[in-house]
């Protein structure tokens, strides 16, 4: 039997138990350069945004998700962080893969929003969830996410939102990311308004079904919504157009807006006049132009004197 100092059998037991953590320390730290690199960003990204990132990592990937090119984002990392991709290589299959993920999704987000520091706080505050997410489902889930930042940071939504509909798109796949795109970003002011938006990242399921259809009350909300807007849109239009002419009418330029009108009003009624004179001359060339109708036949006979009767003469 091999028998081991007391001394270095405890450093033994220490380095079994830290090297797990050393290497997930390694893993976040990848994960926070492949992310700054891939969105080109300068400021410091939150060290709690990769807080998921042991769970996300190894997950299976949900229907409808595009492949990643492992092969083409090795390629920008040479050229961008080469000192990156050597890191790389001396790490697992998944984790490797899971970096190239991150940093896949992180350059989807720098061409969804120009601006730098929004950038940071998307990545911040999404997380790993919103960036796997971005990866698999490109600019459908990043043009919402930085619909959803403006909204966290203006107070329209609570702290969490962009984080939950990050982890509800990683989560759930193309028929969430489908339907949010086909139903809630066309009427997003509104149904803001309305707080069906918060409702809905509360409890995706109840909002939008495995089809991609809205369901429950947000489709009743939505269908409310339509119809509102539609005849909004008609009255606004109509009294819009009425604004436009009297704010015309009452400008510096007023009475030159009345004369054009006057002008503009007479050509048309010279324009129909000469229309009607030219079609009356092309019918009567053509001789199509109509017999006037004869009288009815009680007018016919009216003056007429009754002939005498034959009755009693030599004929």
């Amino acid at each position: 039997m091999i028998s081991i100092p007391r001394k270095s059998g405890l450093f033994l037991l220490l380095f079994v138990l830290l090297m797990p953590q050393l290497a997930s320390a390694d893993l976040l730290s990848a994960l926070r350069r492949a992310a700054s690199t891939g969105a080109e960003v300068t400021d410091d990204i939150s060290p709690g945004a990769f807080d998921r990132a042991a769970a996300r990592m190894g997950v299976p990937t949900a229907p409808g998700a595009r492949a990643l090119d492992v092969n083409g984002a090795r390629n920008l990392l040479l050229v961008s962080a080469p000192d990156l991709l050597r890191k790389l290589d001396t790490m697992t299959p998944a984790e490797q893969r899971f970096t190239l993920e991150i940093f896949e999704g992180a350059r989807i987000l720098k061409l969804a929003d120009p601006d730098e520091l929004a950038r940071a706080r998307m990545i911040s505050t999404g997380g790993t969830d919103l960036l796997v997410a971005a990866q698999r489902y490109g600019d459908d889930v990043a043009r919402p996410a930085a619909m959803l930042q403006i909204a966290e940071n203006t107070g329209q939504l609570p702290p969490g939102a962009l984080a939950d509909f990050g982890r509800i798109a990683a989560d759930r796949g193309r028929p969430f990311v489908a339907g949010w795109n086909k139903h809630i970003v066309p009427n997003w002011k509104p149904l803001m308004a309305s707080g069906a938006i918060a409702a809905c990242l509360a409890a995706s399921e109840t909002c939008i079904d495995m089809a991609g259809n809205v369901t429950g009350h947000t489709a009743e909300t939505i269908g409310d919504l339509v119809g509102t807007i539609g005849s909004e849109a008609v009255t606004g239009t109509v009294k819009g157009v009425g604004e436009a002419v009297v704010s015309k009418i009452k400008g510096p330029d007023g009475l030159w807006f009345i004369g054009g009108l006057a002008l503009l009003t007479m050509a048309m009624l010279v324009i129909i006049r000469f229309s009607r004179m030219v079609n009356g001359a092309l019918r009567r060339m053509m001789g199509l132009t109509a017999r006037p109708p004869a009288p009815p036949a009680s007018k016919q006979y009216a003056n007429r004197k009754p002939r005498r009767s034959l009755r009693g003469r030599d004929v």
